[in-house]
């Protein structure tokens, strides 16, 4: 049983990248946090920062229209209006510092944790049939980063915090028990007879909602900016709108490129594989 020296662990999940057949990579991060508060506490500082510079730029956009006549456009802006969260894909040369802080709070606890699986759809043995709908190749690959983690934390217990992914209607389970189901069954087949952590449950959130499902979605952004990088993938403009972020969790942990297999230990525990298939 848990108690305040060993509580439960948290983790928040959440993927990058689309099933389009034109898409090459596919990514799942893992986050995992003992003290979900205390870094959320750090971390709003920067979520105040970044959402004023974001209205601003918006303000001064409207009003830039209106002078010009172009009422519509600003209807058509404000009827697009959505709830600010931070993203990756919204990093700029203007929030640069702002991003970079918050790998930096992300790294400054030792006891963070943070994992990703890639999918190379251009690997020789990758089979783009095996799985019929994004729901069953979602859910599947979630599954697997998810069990591979538990087998590097021991005699502890995690609890699950897993992004909305839209439901096909032909399937009757919610996302938390076909999540829970697929591990479970993994855990069996593989690793019945050994001590790892135990997942006692999942729930969805709305990204938007949480800081901690952000700060997720940043640091996978910069592993697959990497992976997209070494692919050939980006323009020079989108680099240079993004480098210097990615450059800061490169530098702390030591590595070249993230878009190779490794694992860090200092200062936190950071896992980047490449999922395989049997030919």
């Amino acid at each position: 049983m848990n108690n305040k020296n060993n509580p439960p662990l948290i983790s928040f999940i959440d993927a990058s990248g689309t099933f389009f057949p034109g898409e090459r990579y596919f990514g799942v991060g893992m986050l995992t946090v003992n003290n979900p508060g205390h870094l959320t506490d750090k971390l709003y500082p920067v979520f105040q920062r970044v959402m004023a510079i974001s209205q601003t730029y918006r303000n001064q956009r409207i009003d830039d229209l209106i002078s010009q006549n172009k009422h519509q456009e600003v209807i058509s802006m404000l009827k697009k209006t959505k709830r600010f969260e931070l993203k990756f894909d919204r990093v700029t040369p203007v929030k640069f510092e702002h991003y970079k802080e918050m790998i930096r709070i992300f790294l400054e606890d030792g006891k963070n944790r943070f994992a990703v699986m890639v999918i190379d759809r251009q690997h020789p043995s990758y089979n783009p049939s095996f799985f019929s709908t994004t729901w069953s190749a979602y859910t599947s690959y979630l599954a697997s980063l998810v069990v591979r983690e538990l087998t590097n934390l021991s005699s502890r217990e995690m609890f699950l915090v897993l992004d909305e992914l839209p439901k096909p209607k032909v399937i009757k389970e919610s996302l938390e028990e076909t999540i829970m189901e697929k591990i479970n069954n993994q855990c069996i087949k593989k690793y019945s007879n050994k001590d790892i952590c135990t997942v006692r449950s999942a729930i969805r959130i709305e990204s938007h909602s949480n800081l901690l499902m952000q700060l997720c979605d940043v640091l996978l952004g910069c592993v697959m900016f990497d992976y997209k990088k070494s692919g050939g993938i980006l323009s020079d403009k989108l680099q240079k709108r993004k480098e210097e972020v990615v450059e800061v969790l490169r530098k702390t942990l030591e590595q070249d490129n993230l878009n190779t297999p490794f694992t860090a230990h200092n200062p936190v525990y950071f896992h980047v594989w490449n999922a395989e298939w049997s030919k």
